[in-house]
């Protein structure tokens, strides 16, 4: 797949061949796909939740005192 794009894209592209050996372009191919999915795959709501929310829960907690186990998973 990776080939077809490139000789699509770049005509000369087998003159790079003598230059850089196969093994290193599915290594650098292999690395760029490792880095995208890790990138994309990565976190992005992490850390503590605004004061306002965390307000919202506290008076949620204290006006209902039987509820503690499900505010607790959310504080």
């Amino acid at each position: 797949m990776f080939w077809i794009i490139v000789s699509r894209i770049w005509k000369d592209w087998r003159k790079a061949l003598i230059i850089v050996k196969p093994e290193t372009v599915i290594k650098w191919y292999r690395q760029g796909l490792k880095m995208y999915w890790r990138r994309r795959s990565r976190n992005r709501n992490c850390g503590r939740p605004d004061q306002e929310i965390r307000e919202l829960i506290g008076r949620i907690s204290q006006e209902n005192p039987t509820q503690k186990s499900a505010i607790s998973i959310l504080g």
